[in-house]
């Protein structure tokens, strides 16, 4: 016996309620695209069930509702329902229902979604592809995302005090062997009895027994390969600094990091596309509102300025400059306002994508802007703390956050 809900078997709530996109494909007539030649395996009335649509509607399942349905006999159970839902379907619509209001918006409303999301997947999905320019400007714009640290091999000897580390090195002058001397003199019991090795490091990174010491590494970094220092006092230590191998930073090689960078720009791409995709039908198709909707008096490219650059709220301004930019493409003032739209999204509300998208079609569609070089700068440190050029509040004057970024850039 099936379980029932309020009289209505389980299975069909699920399929009616848990499969809505399914469901408003079955309350149609036809269950069958022009293109979908497979088999016929169920009809009621004159509404056929083909094979590709019970596969497509058993592939909407979720996990747990297909082990229900495993095997051949569930299978036919799962055909059983859909027939469930074609009668009661049809039935709801001989009865009228698909003419009552709520049902018409609702059918209404999962056509559209459906289109939006296939549309949207097809022409700004996985499929989207980043041109090959904007691959190779990312890697050149960005070259400290790709670089490869330097790093030196190290070894110490450590005394707190300073005769004593005068000792150690008098004897290595003298000519006694490194590993020796360490094993004597060295007082860094991590390191002593292994010839006072450090292993290997970056500039500023992490070094055994010292942690993050910039003072040490920056030091190890100056020296030449296969030598060794003078005593240097380091943090209230006193060492003699040994550096063997020394690998010099690097830039790793586009088609090492090709792959990297699409996966980057792909999402940023594809919010472009879209976003042009939007304005291109706003201007075949137009938009209107009307009533207390109707669009508010047309302001004027400078007064959109004004009020953007007057206005505390964040959001109202981004809002004031996006619609500069929209409504007013050839204006003087327009790529200043585009600069903002970044600006703003990336340091009042931390949104990278925005703030990418802005950036770049500053840099693409206003080549000639004076604000282009700091756009780029800002590309290259987006979500990261800028605290030179926010200051403690975002600064509402393009040429002030020009003029900071431009001294960072010296």
């Amino acid at each position: 016996m099936r379980l029932r809900v309020n009289g209505i078997p389980w299975i069909a709530l699920v399929l009616l309620l848990g499969c809505g996109q399914g469901a408003t494909d079955g309350a149609s007539k036809s269950t069958n695209p022009r293109d979908d030649f497979s088999p016929v395996i169920a009809k009621i009335g004159d509404v056929e069930i083909t094979q590709n649509y019970f596969d497509y509607r058993f592939d909407q399942l979720t996990p747990e509702q297909k082990a229900r349905y495993a095997g051949e006999e569930g299978k036919r159970r799962f055909l059983e329902s859909l027939t469930e839902e074609m009668l009661v379907s049809e039935e709801a619509e001989r009865e009228g229902f698909d003419r009552i209001r709520e049902v018409q918006y609702r059918l209404d409303m999962a056509r559209r979604s459906v289109l939006f999301k296939a549309y949207h997947d097809r022409r700004f999905g996985e499929a989207v592809e980043v041109p090959d320019s904007e691959v190779v400007a990312f890697y050149e714009q960005n070259p400290d995302q790709f670089r490869a640290l330097g790093r030196v091999f190290g070894s110490h000897i450590q005394c707190a005090s300073e005769d004593k580390i005068r000792k150690a090195y008098a004897e290595l002058q003298d000519g006694h062997r490194w590993d020796g001397v360490c094993l004597q003199y060295s007082e860094d019991e991590e390191t002593r009895e292994n010839a006072g090795q450090l292993g290997w490091f970056n500039r500023g990174g992490y070094v055994l027994g010292l942690g993050f010491n910039e003072e040490f590494t920056d030091f190890a970094f100056s020296m030449e390969p296969g030598t060794y220092s003078e005593p240097v006092q380091i943090d209230g230590q006193w060492h003699i600094i040994k550096i063997g191998r020394k690998v010099d930073d690097t830039i790793q090689p586009l088609e090492e990091v090709r792959d990297r960078i699409v996966r980057t720009l792909q999402p940023i791409v594809a919010r472009e596309a879209y976003a042009r995709k939007l304005r291109e039908l706003k201007r075949e198709m137009g938009v209107e509102y009307f009533g207390d909707y109707a669009t508010e008096e047309k302001r004027s490219a400078d007064q959109l300025y004004r009020i953007a650059g007057e206005t505390a709220d964040p959001h109202a301004r981004l809002d004031y400059y996006q619609k500069l930019v929209d409504l007013y493409p050839e204006h003087e003032r327009a790529d200043e306002a585009l600069f903002m739209v970044g600006f703003i999204a990336s340091e009042e509300f931390g949104d990278t994508g925005s703030a990418a998208m802005a950036f770049r079609r500053l840099a693409r569609e206003y080549p000639e802007s004076e604000f282009v070089e700091s756009a780029r700068w800002m590309l290259g440190n987006l979500g990261r703390a800028n605290p030179r050029v926010r200051g403690e509040r975002t600064p509402k004057e393009p040429d002030t956050i020009r003029g900071r970024i431009e001294k960072l850039q010296q």
